[in-house]
């Protein structure tokens, strides 16, 4: 005999596990016969644990123990009702397996005979890790490397309730040797030396599989350098950056990506810099060159042209003034214009940027930074350099005051 809770309708358990078979039912009925034809009579039912602390999806054999009043005692685990008294947290099977269901608290009992046993209390907690699994990505175990490259892996953990996640980012990866392979990332395994070790990733005291992973030995035979997203040869104004890539070809044919374990170098540093990822940086004008290097192996050599930088933004603001600054009619505003440019810097722009009034007939240039009214009415304020138009102050003129608007 067994007691669901009414209200619980997602139990995990199968039918097999908490129904009795035909067979079972006739062994507790002669059971409970003999217990019934038995002189002695029940006195009192124990269950063995008083408290029980369990995580959802977790399951727990429960004991119930019967005394008589001829001072023996038997297991009748398999014959009592199991009884929730408050919550749906757990179900109890006719067997006595208890399973966490929710996270909460409830109760427990046992019945037979009209005697009931002591309470139960039932702690449920949230979900827990009781399985890690890892992968290759993209590849299968063991793991076959070569010395330089890289591979990435996937951990899987399997909760209590059956629900998985990915944890890369979460657990703690471990190499079984890192003379042989080091982790550079999560998730990430790269091999430094030849021979065999293994990958195991943890989390909350639980570790996973051991992933074999194998580093051989071959050799490189050349490198090919190339620009990210350009042609060769590369040009970069002053300030800005270039990405390079390199791949390295071994001697059985196949090929990897360098970048990270090569040395990288420019032919001249001070026309432009380049880091150990292969990132270059134009720090004057002029020409130099980009190689990289790996186990002897130089690579291609790619020409760089460092330009001088260029304006990208024009900014123009007036000398004396401010958002909604007046002048009266016939008086002139003085404007200063301000350039920025790839490598960053920001400069004044002298009688080298062009100033334009939209309507002439409101107002006009005067000279070189200064605007007039003349009009009563709407026009606007605009400089330029070298295709770069600067932003736009609206210009309100009338009968007393010249108006600008940012």
């Amino acid at each position: 005999m067994s007691f669901l809770h009414p209200h619980y309708q997602d139990s995990s358990l199968e039918v097999s596990d908490i129904m009795l078979t035909k067979a079972n039912k006739n062994c507790i009925e002669n059971e409970i016969k003999t217990i019934s034809d038995s002189e002695a009579i029940i006195t009192s039912v124990q269950i063995t644990a008083s408290v029980v602390n369990i995580a959802r999806g977790q399951s727990v054999q429960l004991v119930a123990t019967a005394k008589y009043d001829d001072g023996s005692s038997s297991i009748v685990t398999s014959v009592v009702t199991w009884l929730l008294v408050e919550g749906d947290n757990v179900i109890v099977s006719s067997a006595g397996l208890l399973v966490g269901v929710k996270t909460g608290e409830t109760s427990v009992m046992a019945k037979i005979n009209g005697i009931t046993s002591n309470l139960l209390r039932v702690n449920v907690s949230e979900a827990v890790i009781i399985a890690i699994d890892v992968n290759p990505v993209l590849s299968s175990s063991p793991v076959i490397l070569m010395k330089g490259q890289s591979q990435l892996f996937s951990a899987y953990a399997t909760y209590s309730d059956g629900t998985y996640s990915r944890i890369d980012r979460a657990a703690t990866w471990i190499s079984g040797d890192t003379n042989i392979a080091k982790i550079v990332s999560a998730g990430s395994l790269v091999g430094v030396g030849v021979g065999e070790t293994t990958l195991v990733a943890e989390l909350n005291g639980i570790s996973s599989n051991p992933v074999r992973v194998n580093i051989s030995q071959v050799k490189i035979v050349k490198i090919d350098l190339y620009p990210v997203f350009v042609t060769s040869p590369v040009k970069i104004m002053k300030g800005q950056t270039q990405q390079f890539s390199a791949y390295a070809t071994y001697t059985d044919g196949s090929y990897t990506s360098v970048e990270c374990l090569s040395t990288w170098e420019s032919g001249n540093t001070n026309i432009a810099k380049v880091t150990e990822a292969g990132l270059l940086l134009g720090i004057n004008a002029g020409e130099t060159t980009v190689t990289v290097s790996q186990g002897g192996i130089s690579s291609n050599t790619v020409q760089v042209s460092v330009l001088e930088p260029v304006i990208i933004a024009i900014d123009i603001q007036p000398v004396h003034g401010h958002l909604g600054f007046k002048l009266a009619k016939g008086q002139t505003q003085f404007f200063f214009a301000f350039a920025r440019y790839s490598d960053g810097t920001c400069m004044k722009l002298g009688s080298s940027v062009v100033w334009s009034i939209a309507d002439t007939n409101i107002a006009k240039v005067a000279s070189a930074g200064s605007i007039v009214g003349v009009n009563v009415g709407k026009t606007t304020l605009k400089a330029y350099k070298d295709g770069i138009i600067s932003n736009t102050i609206i210009v309100n003129v009338d009968n007393k005051y010249l108006q600008l608007v940012y």
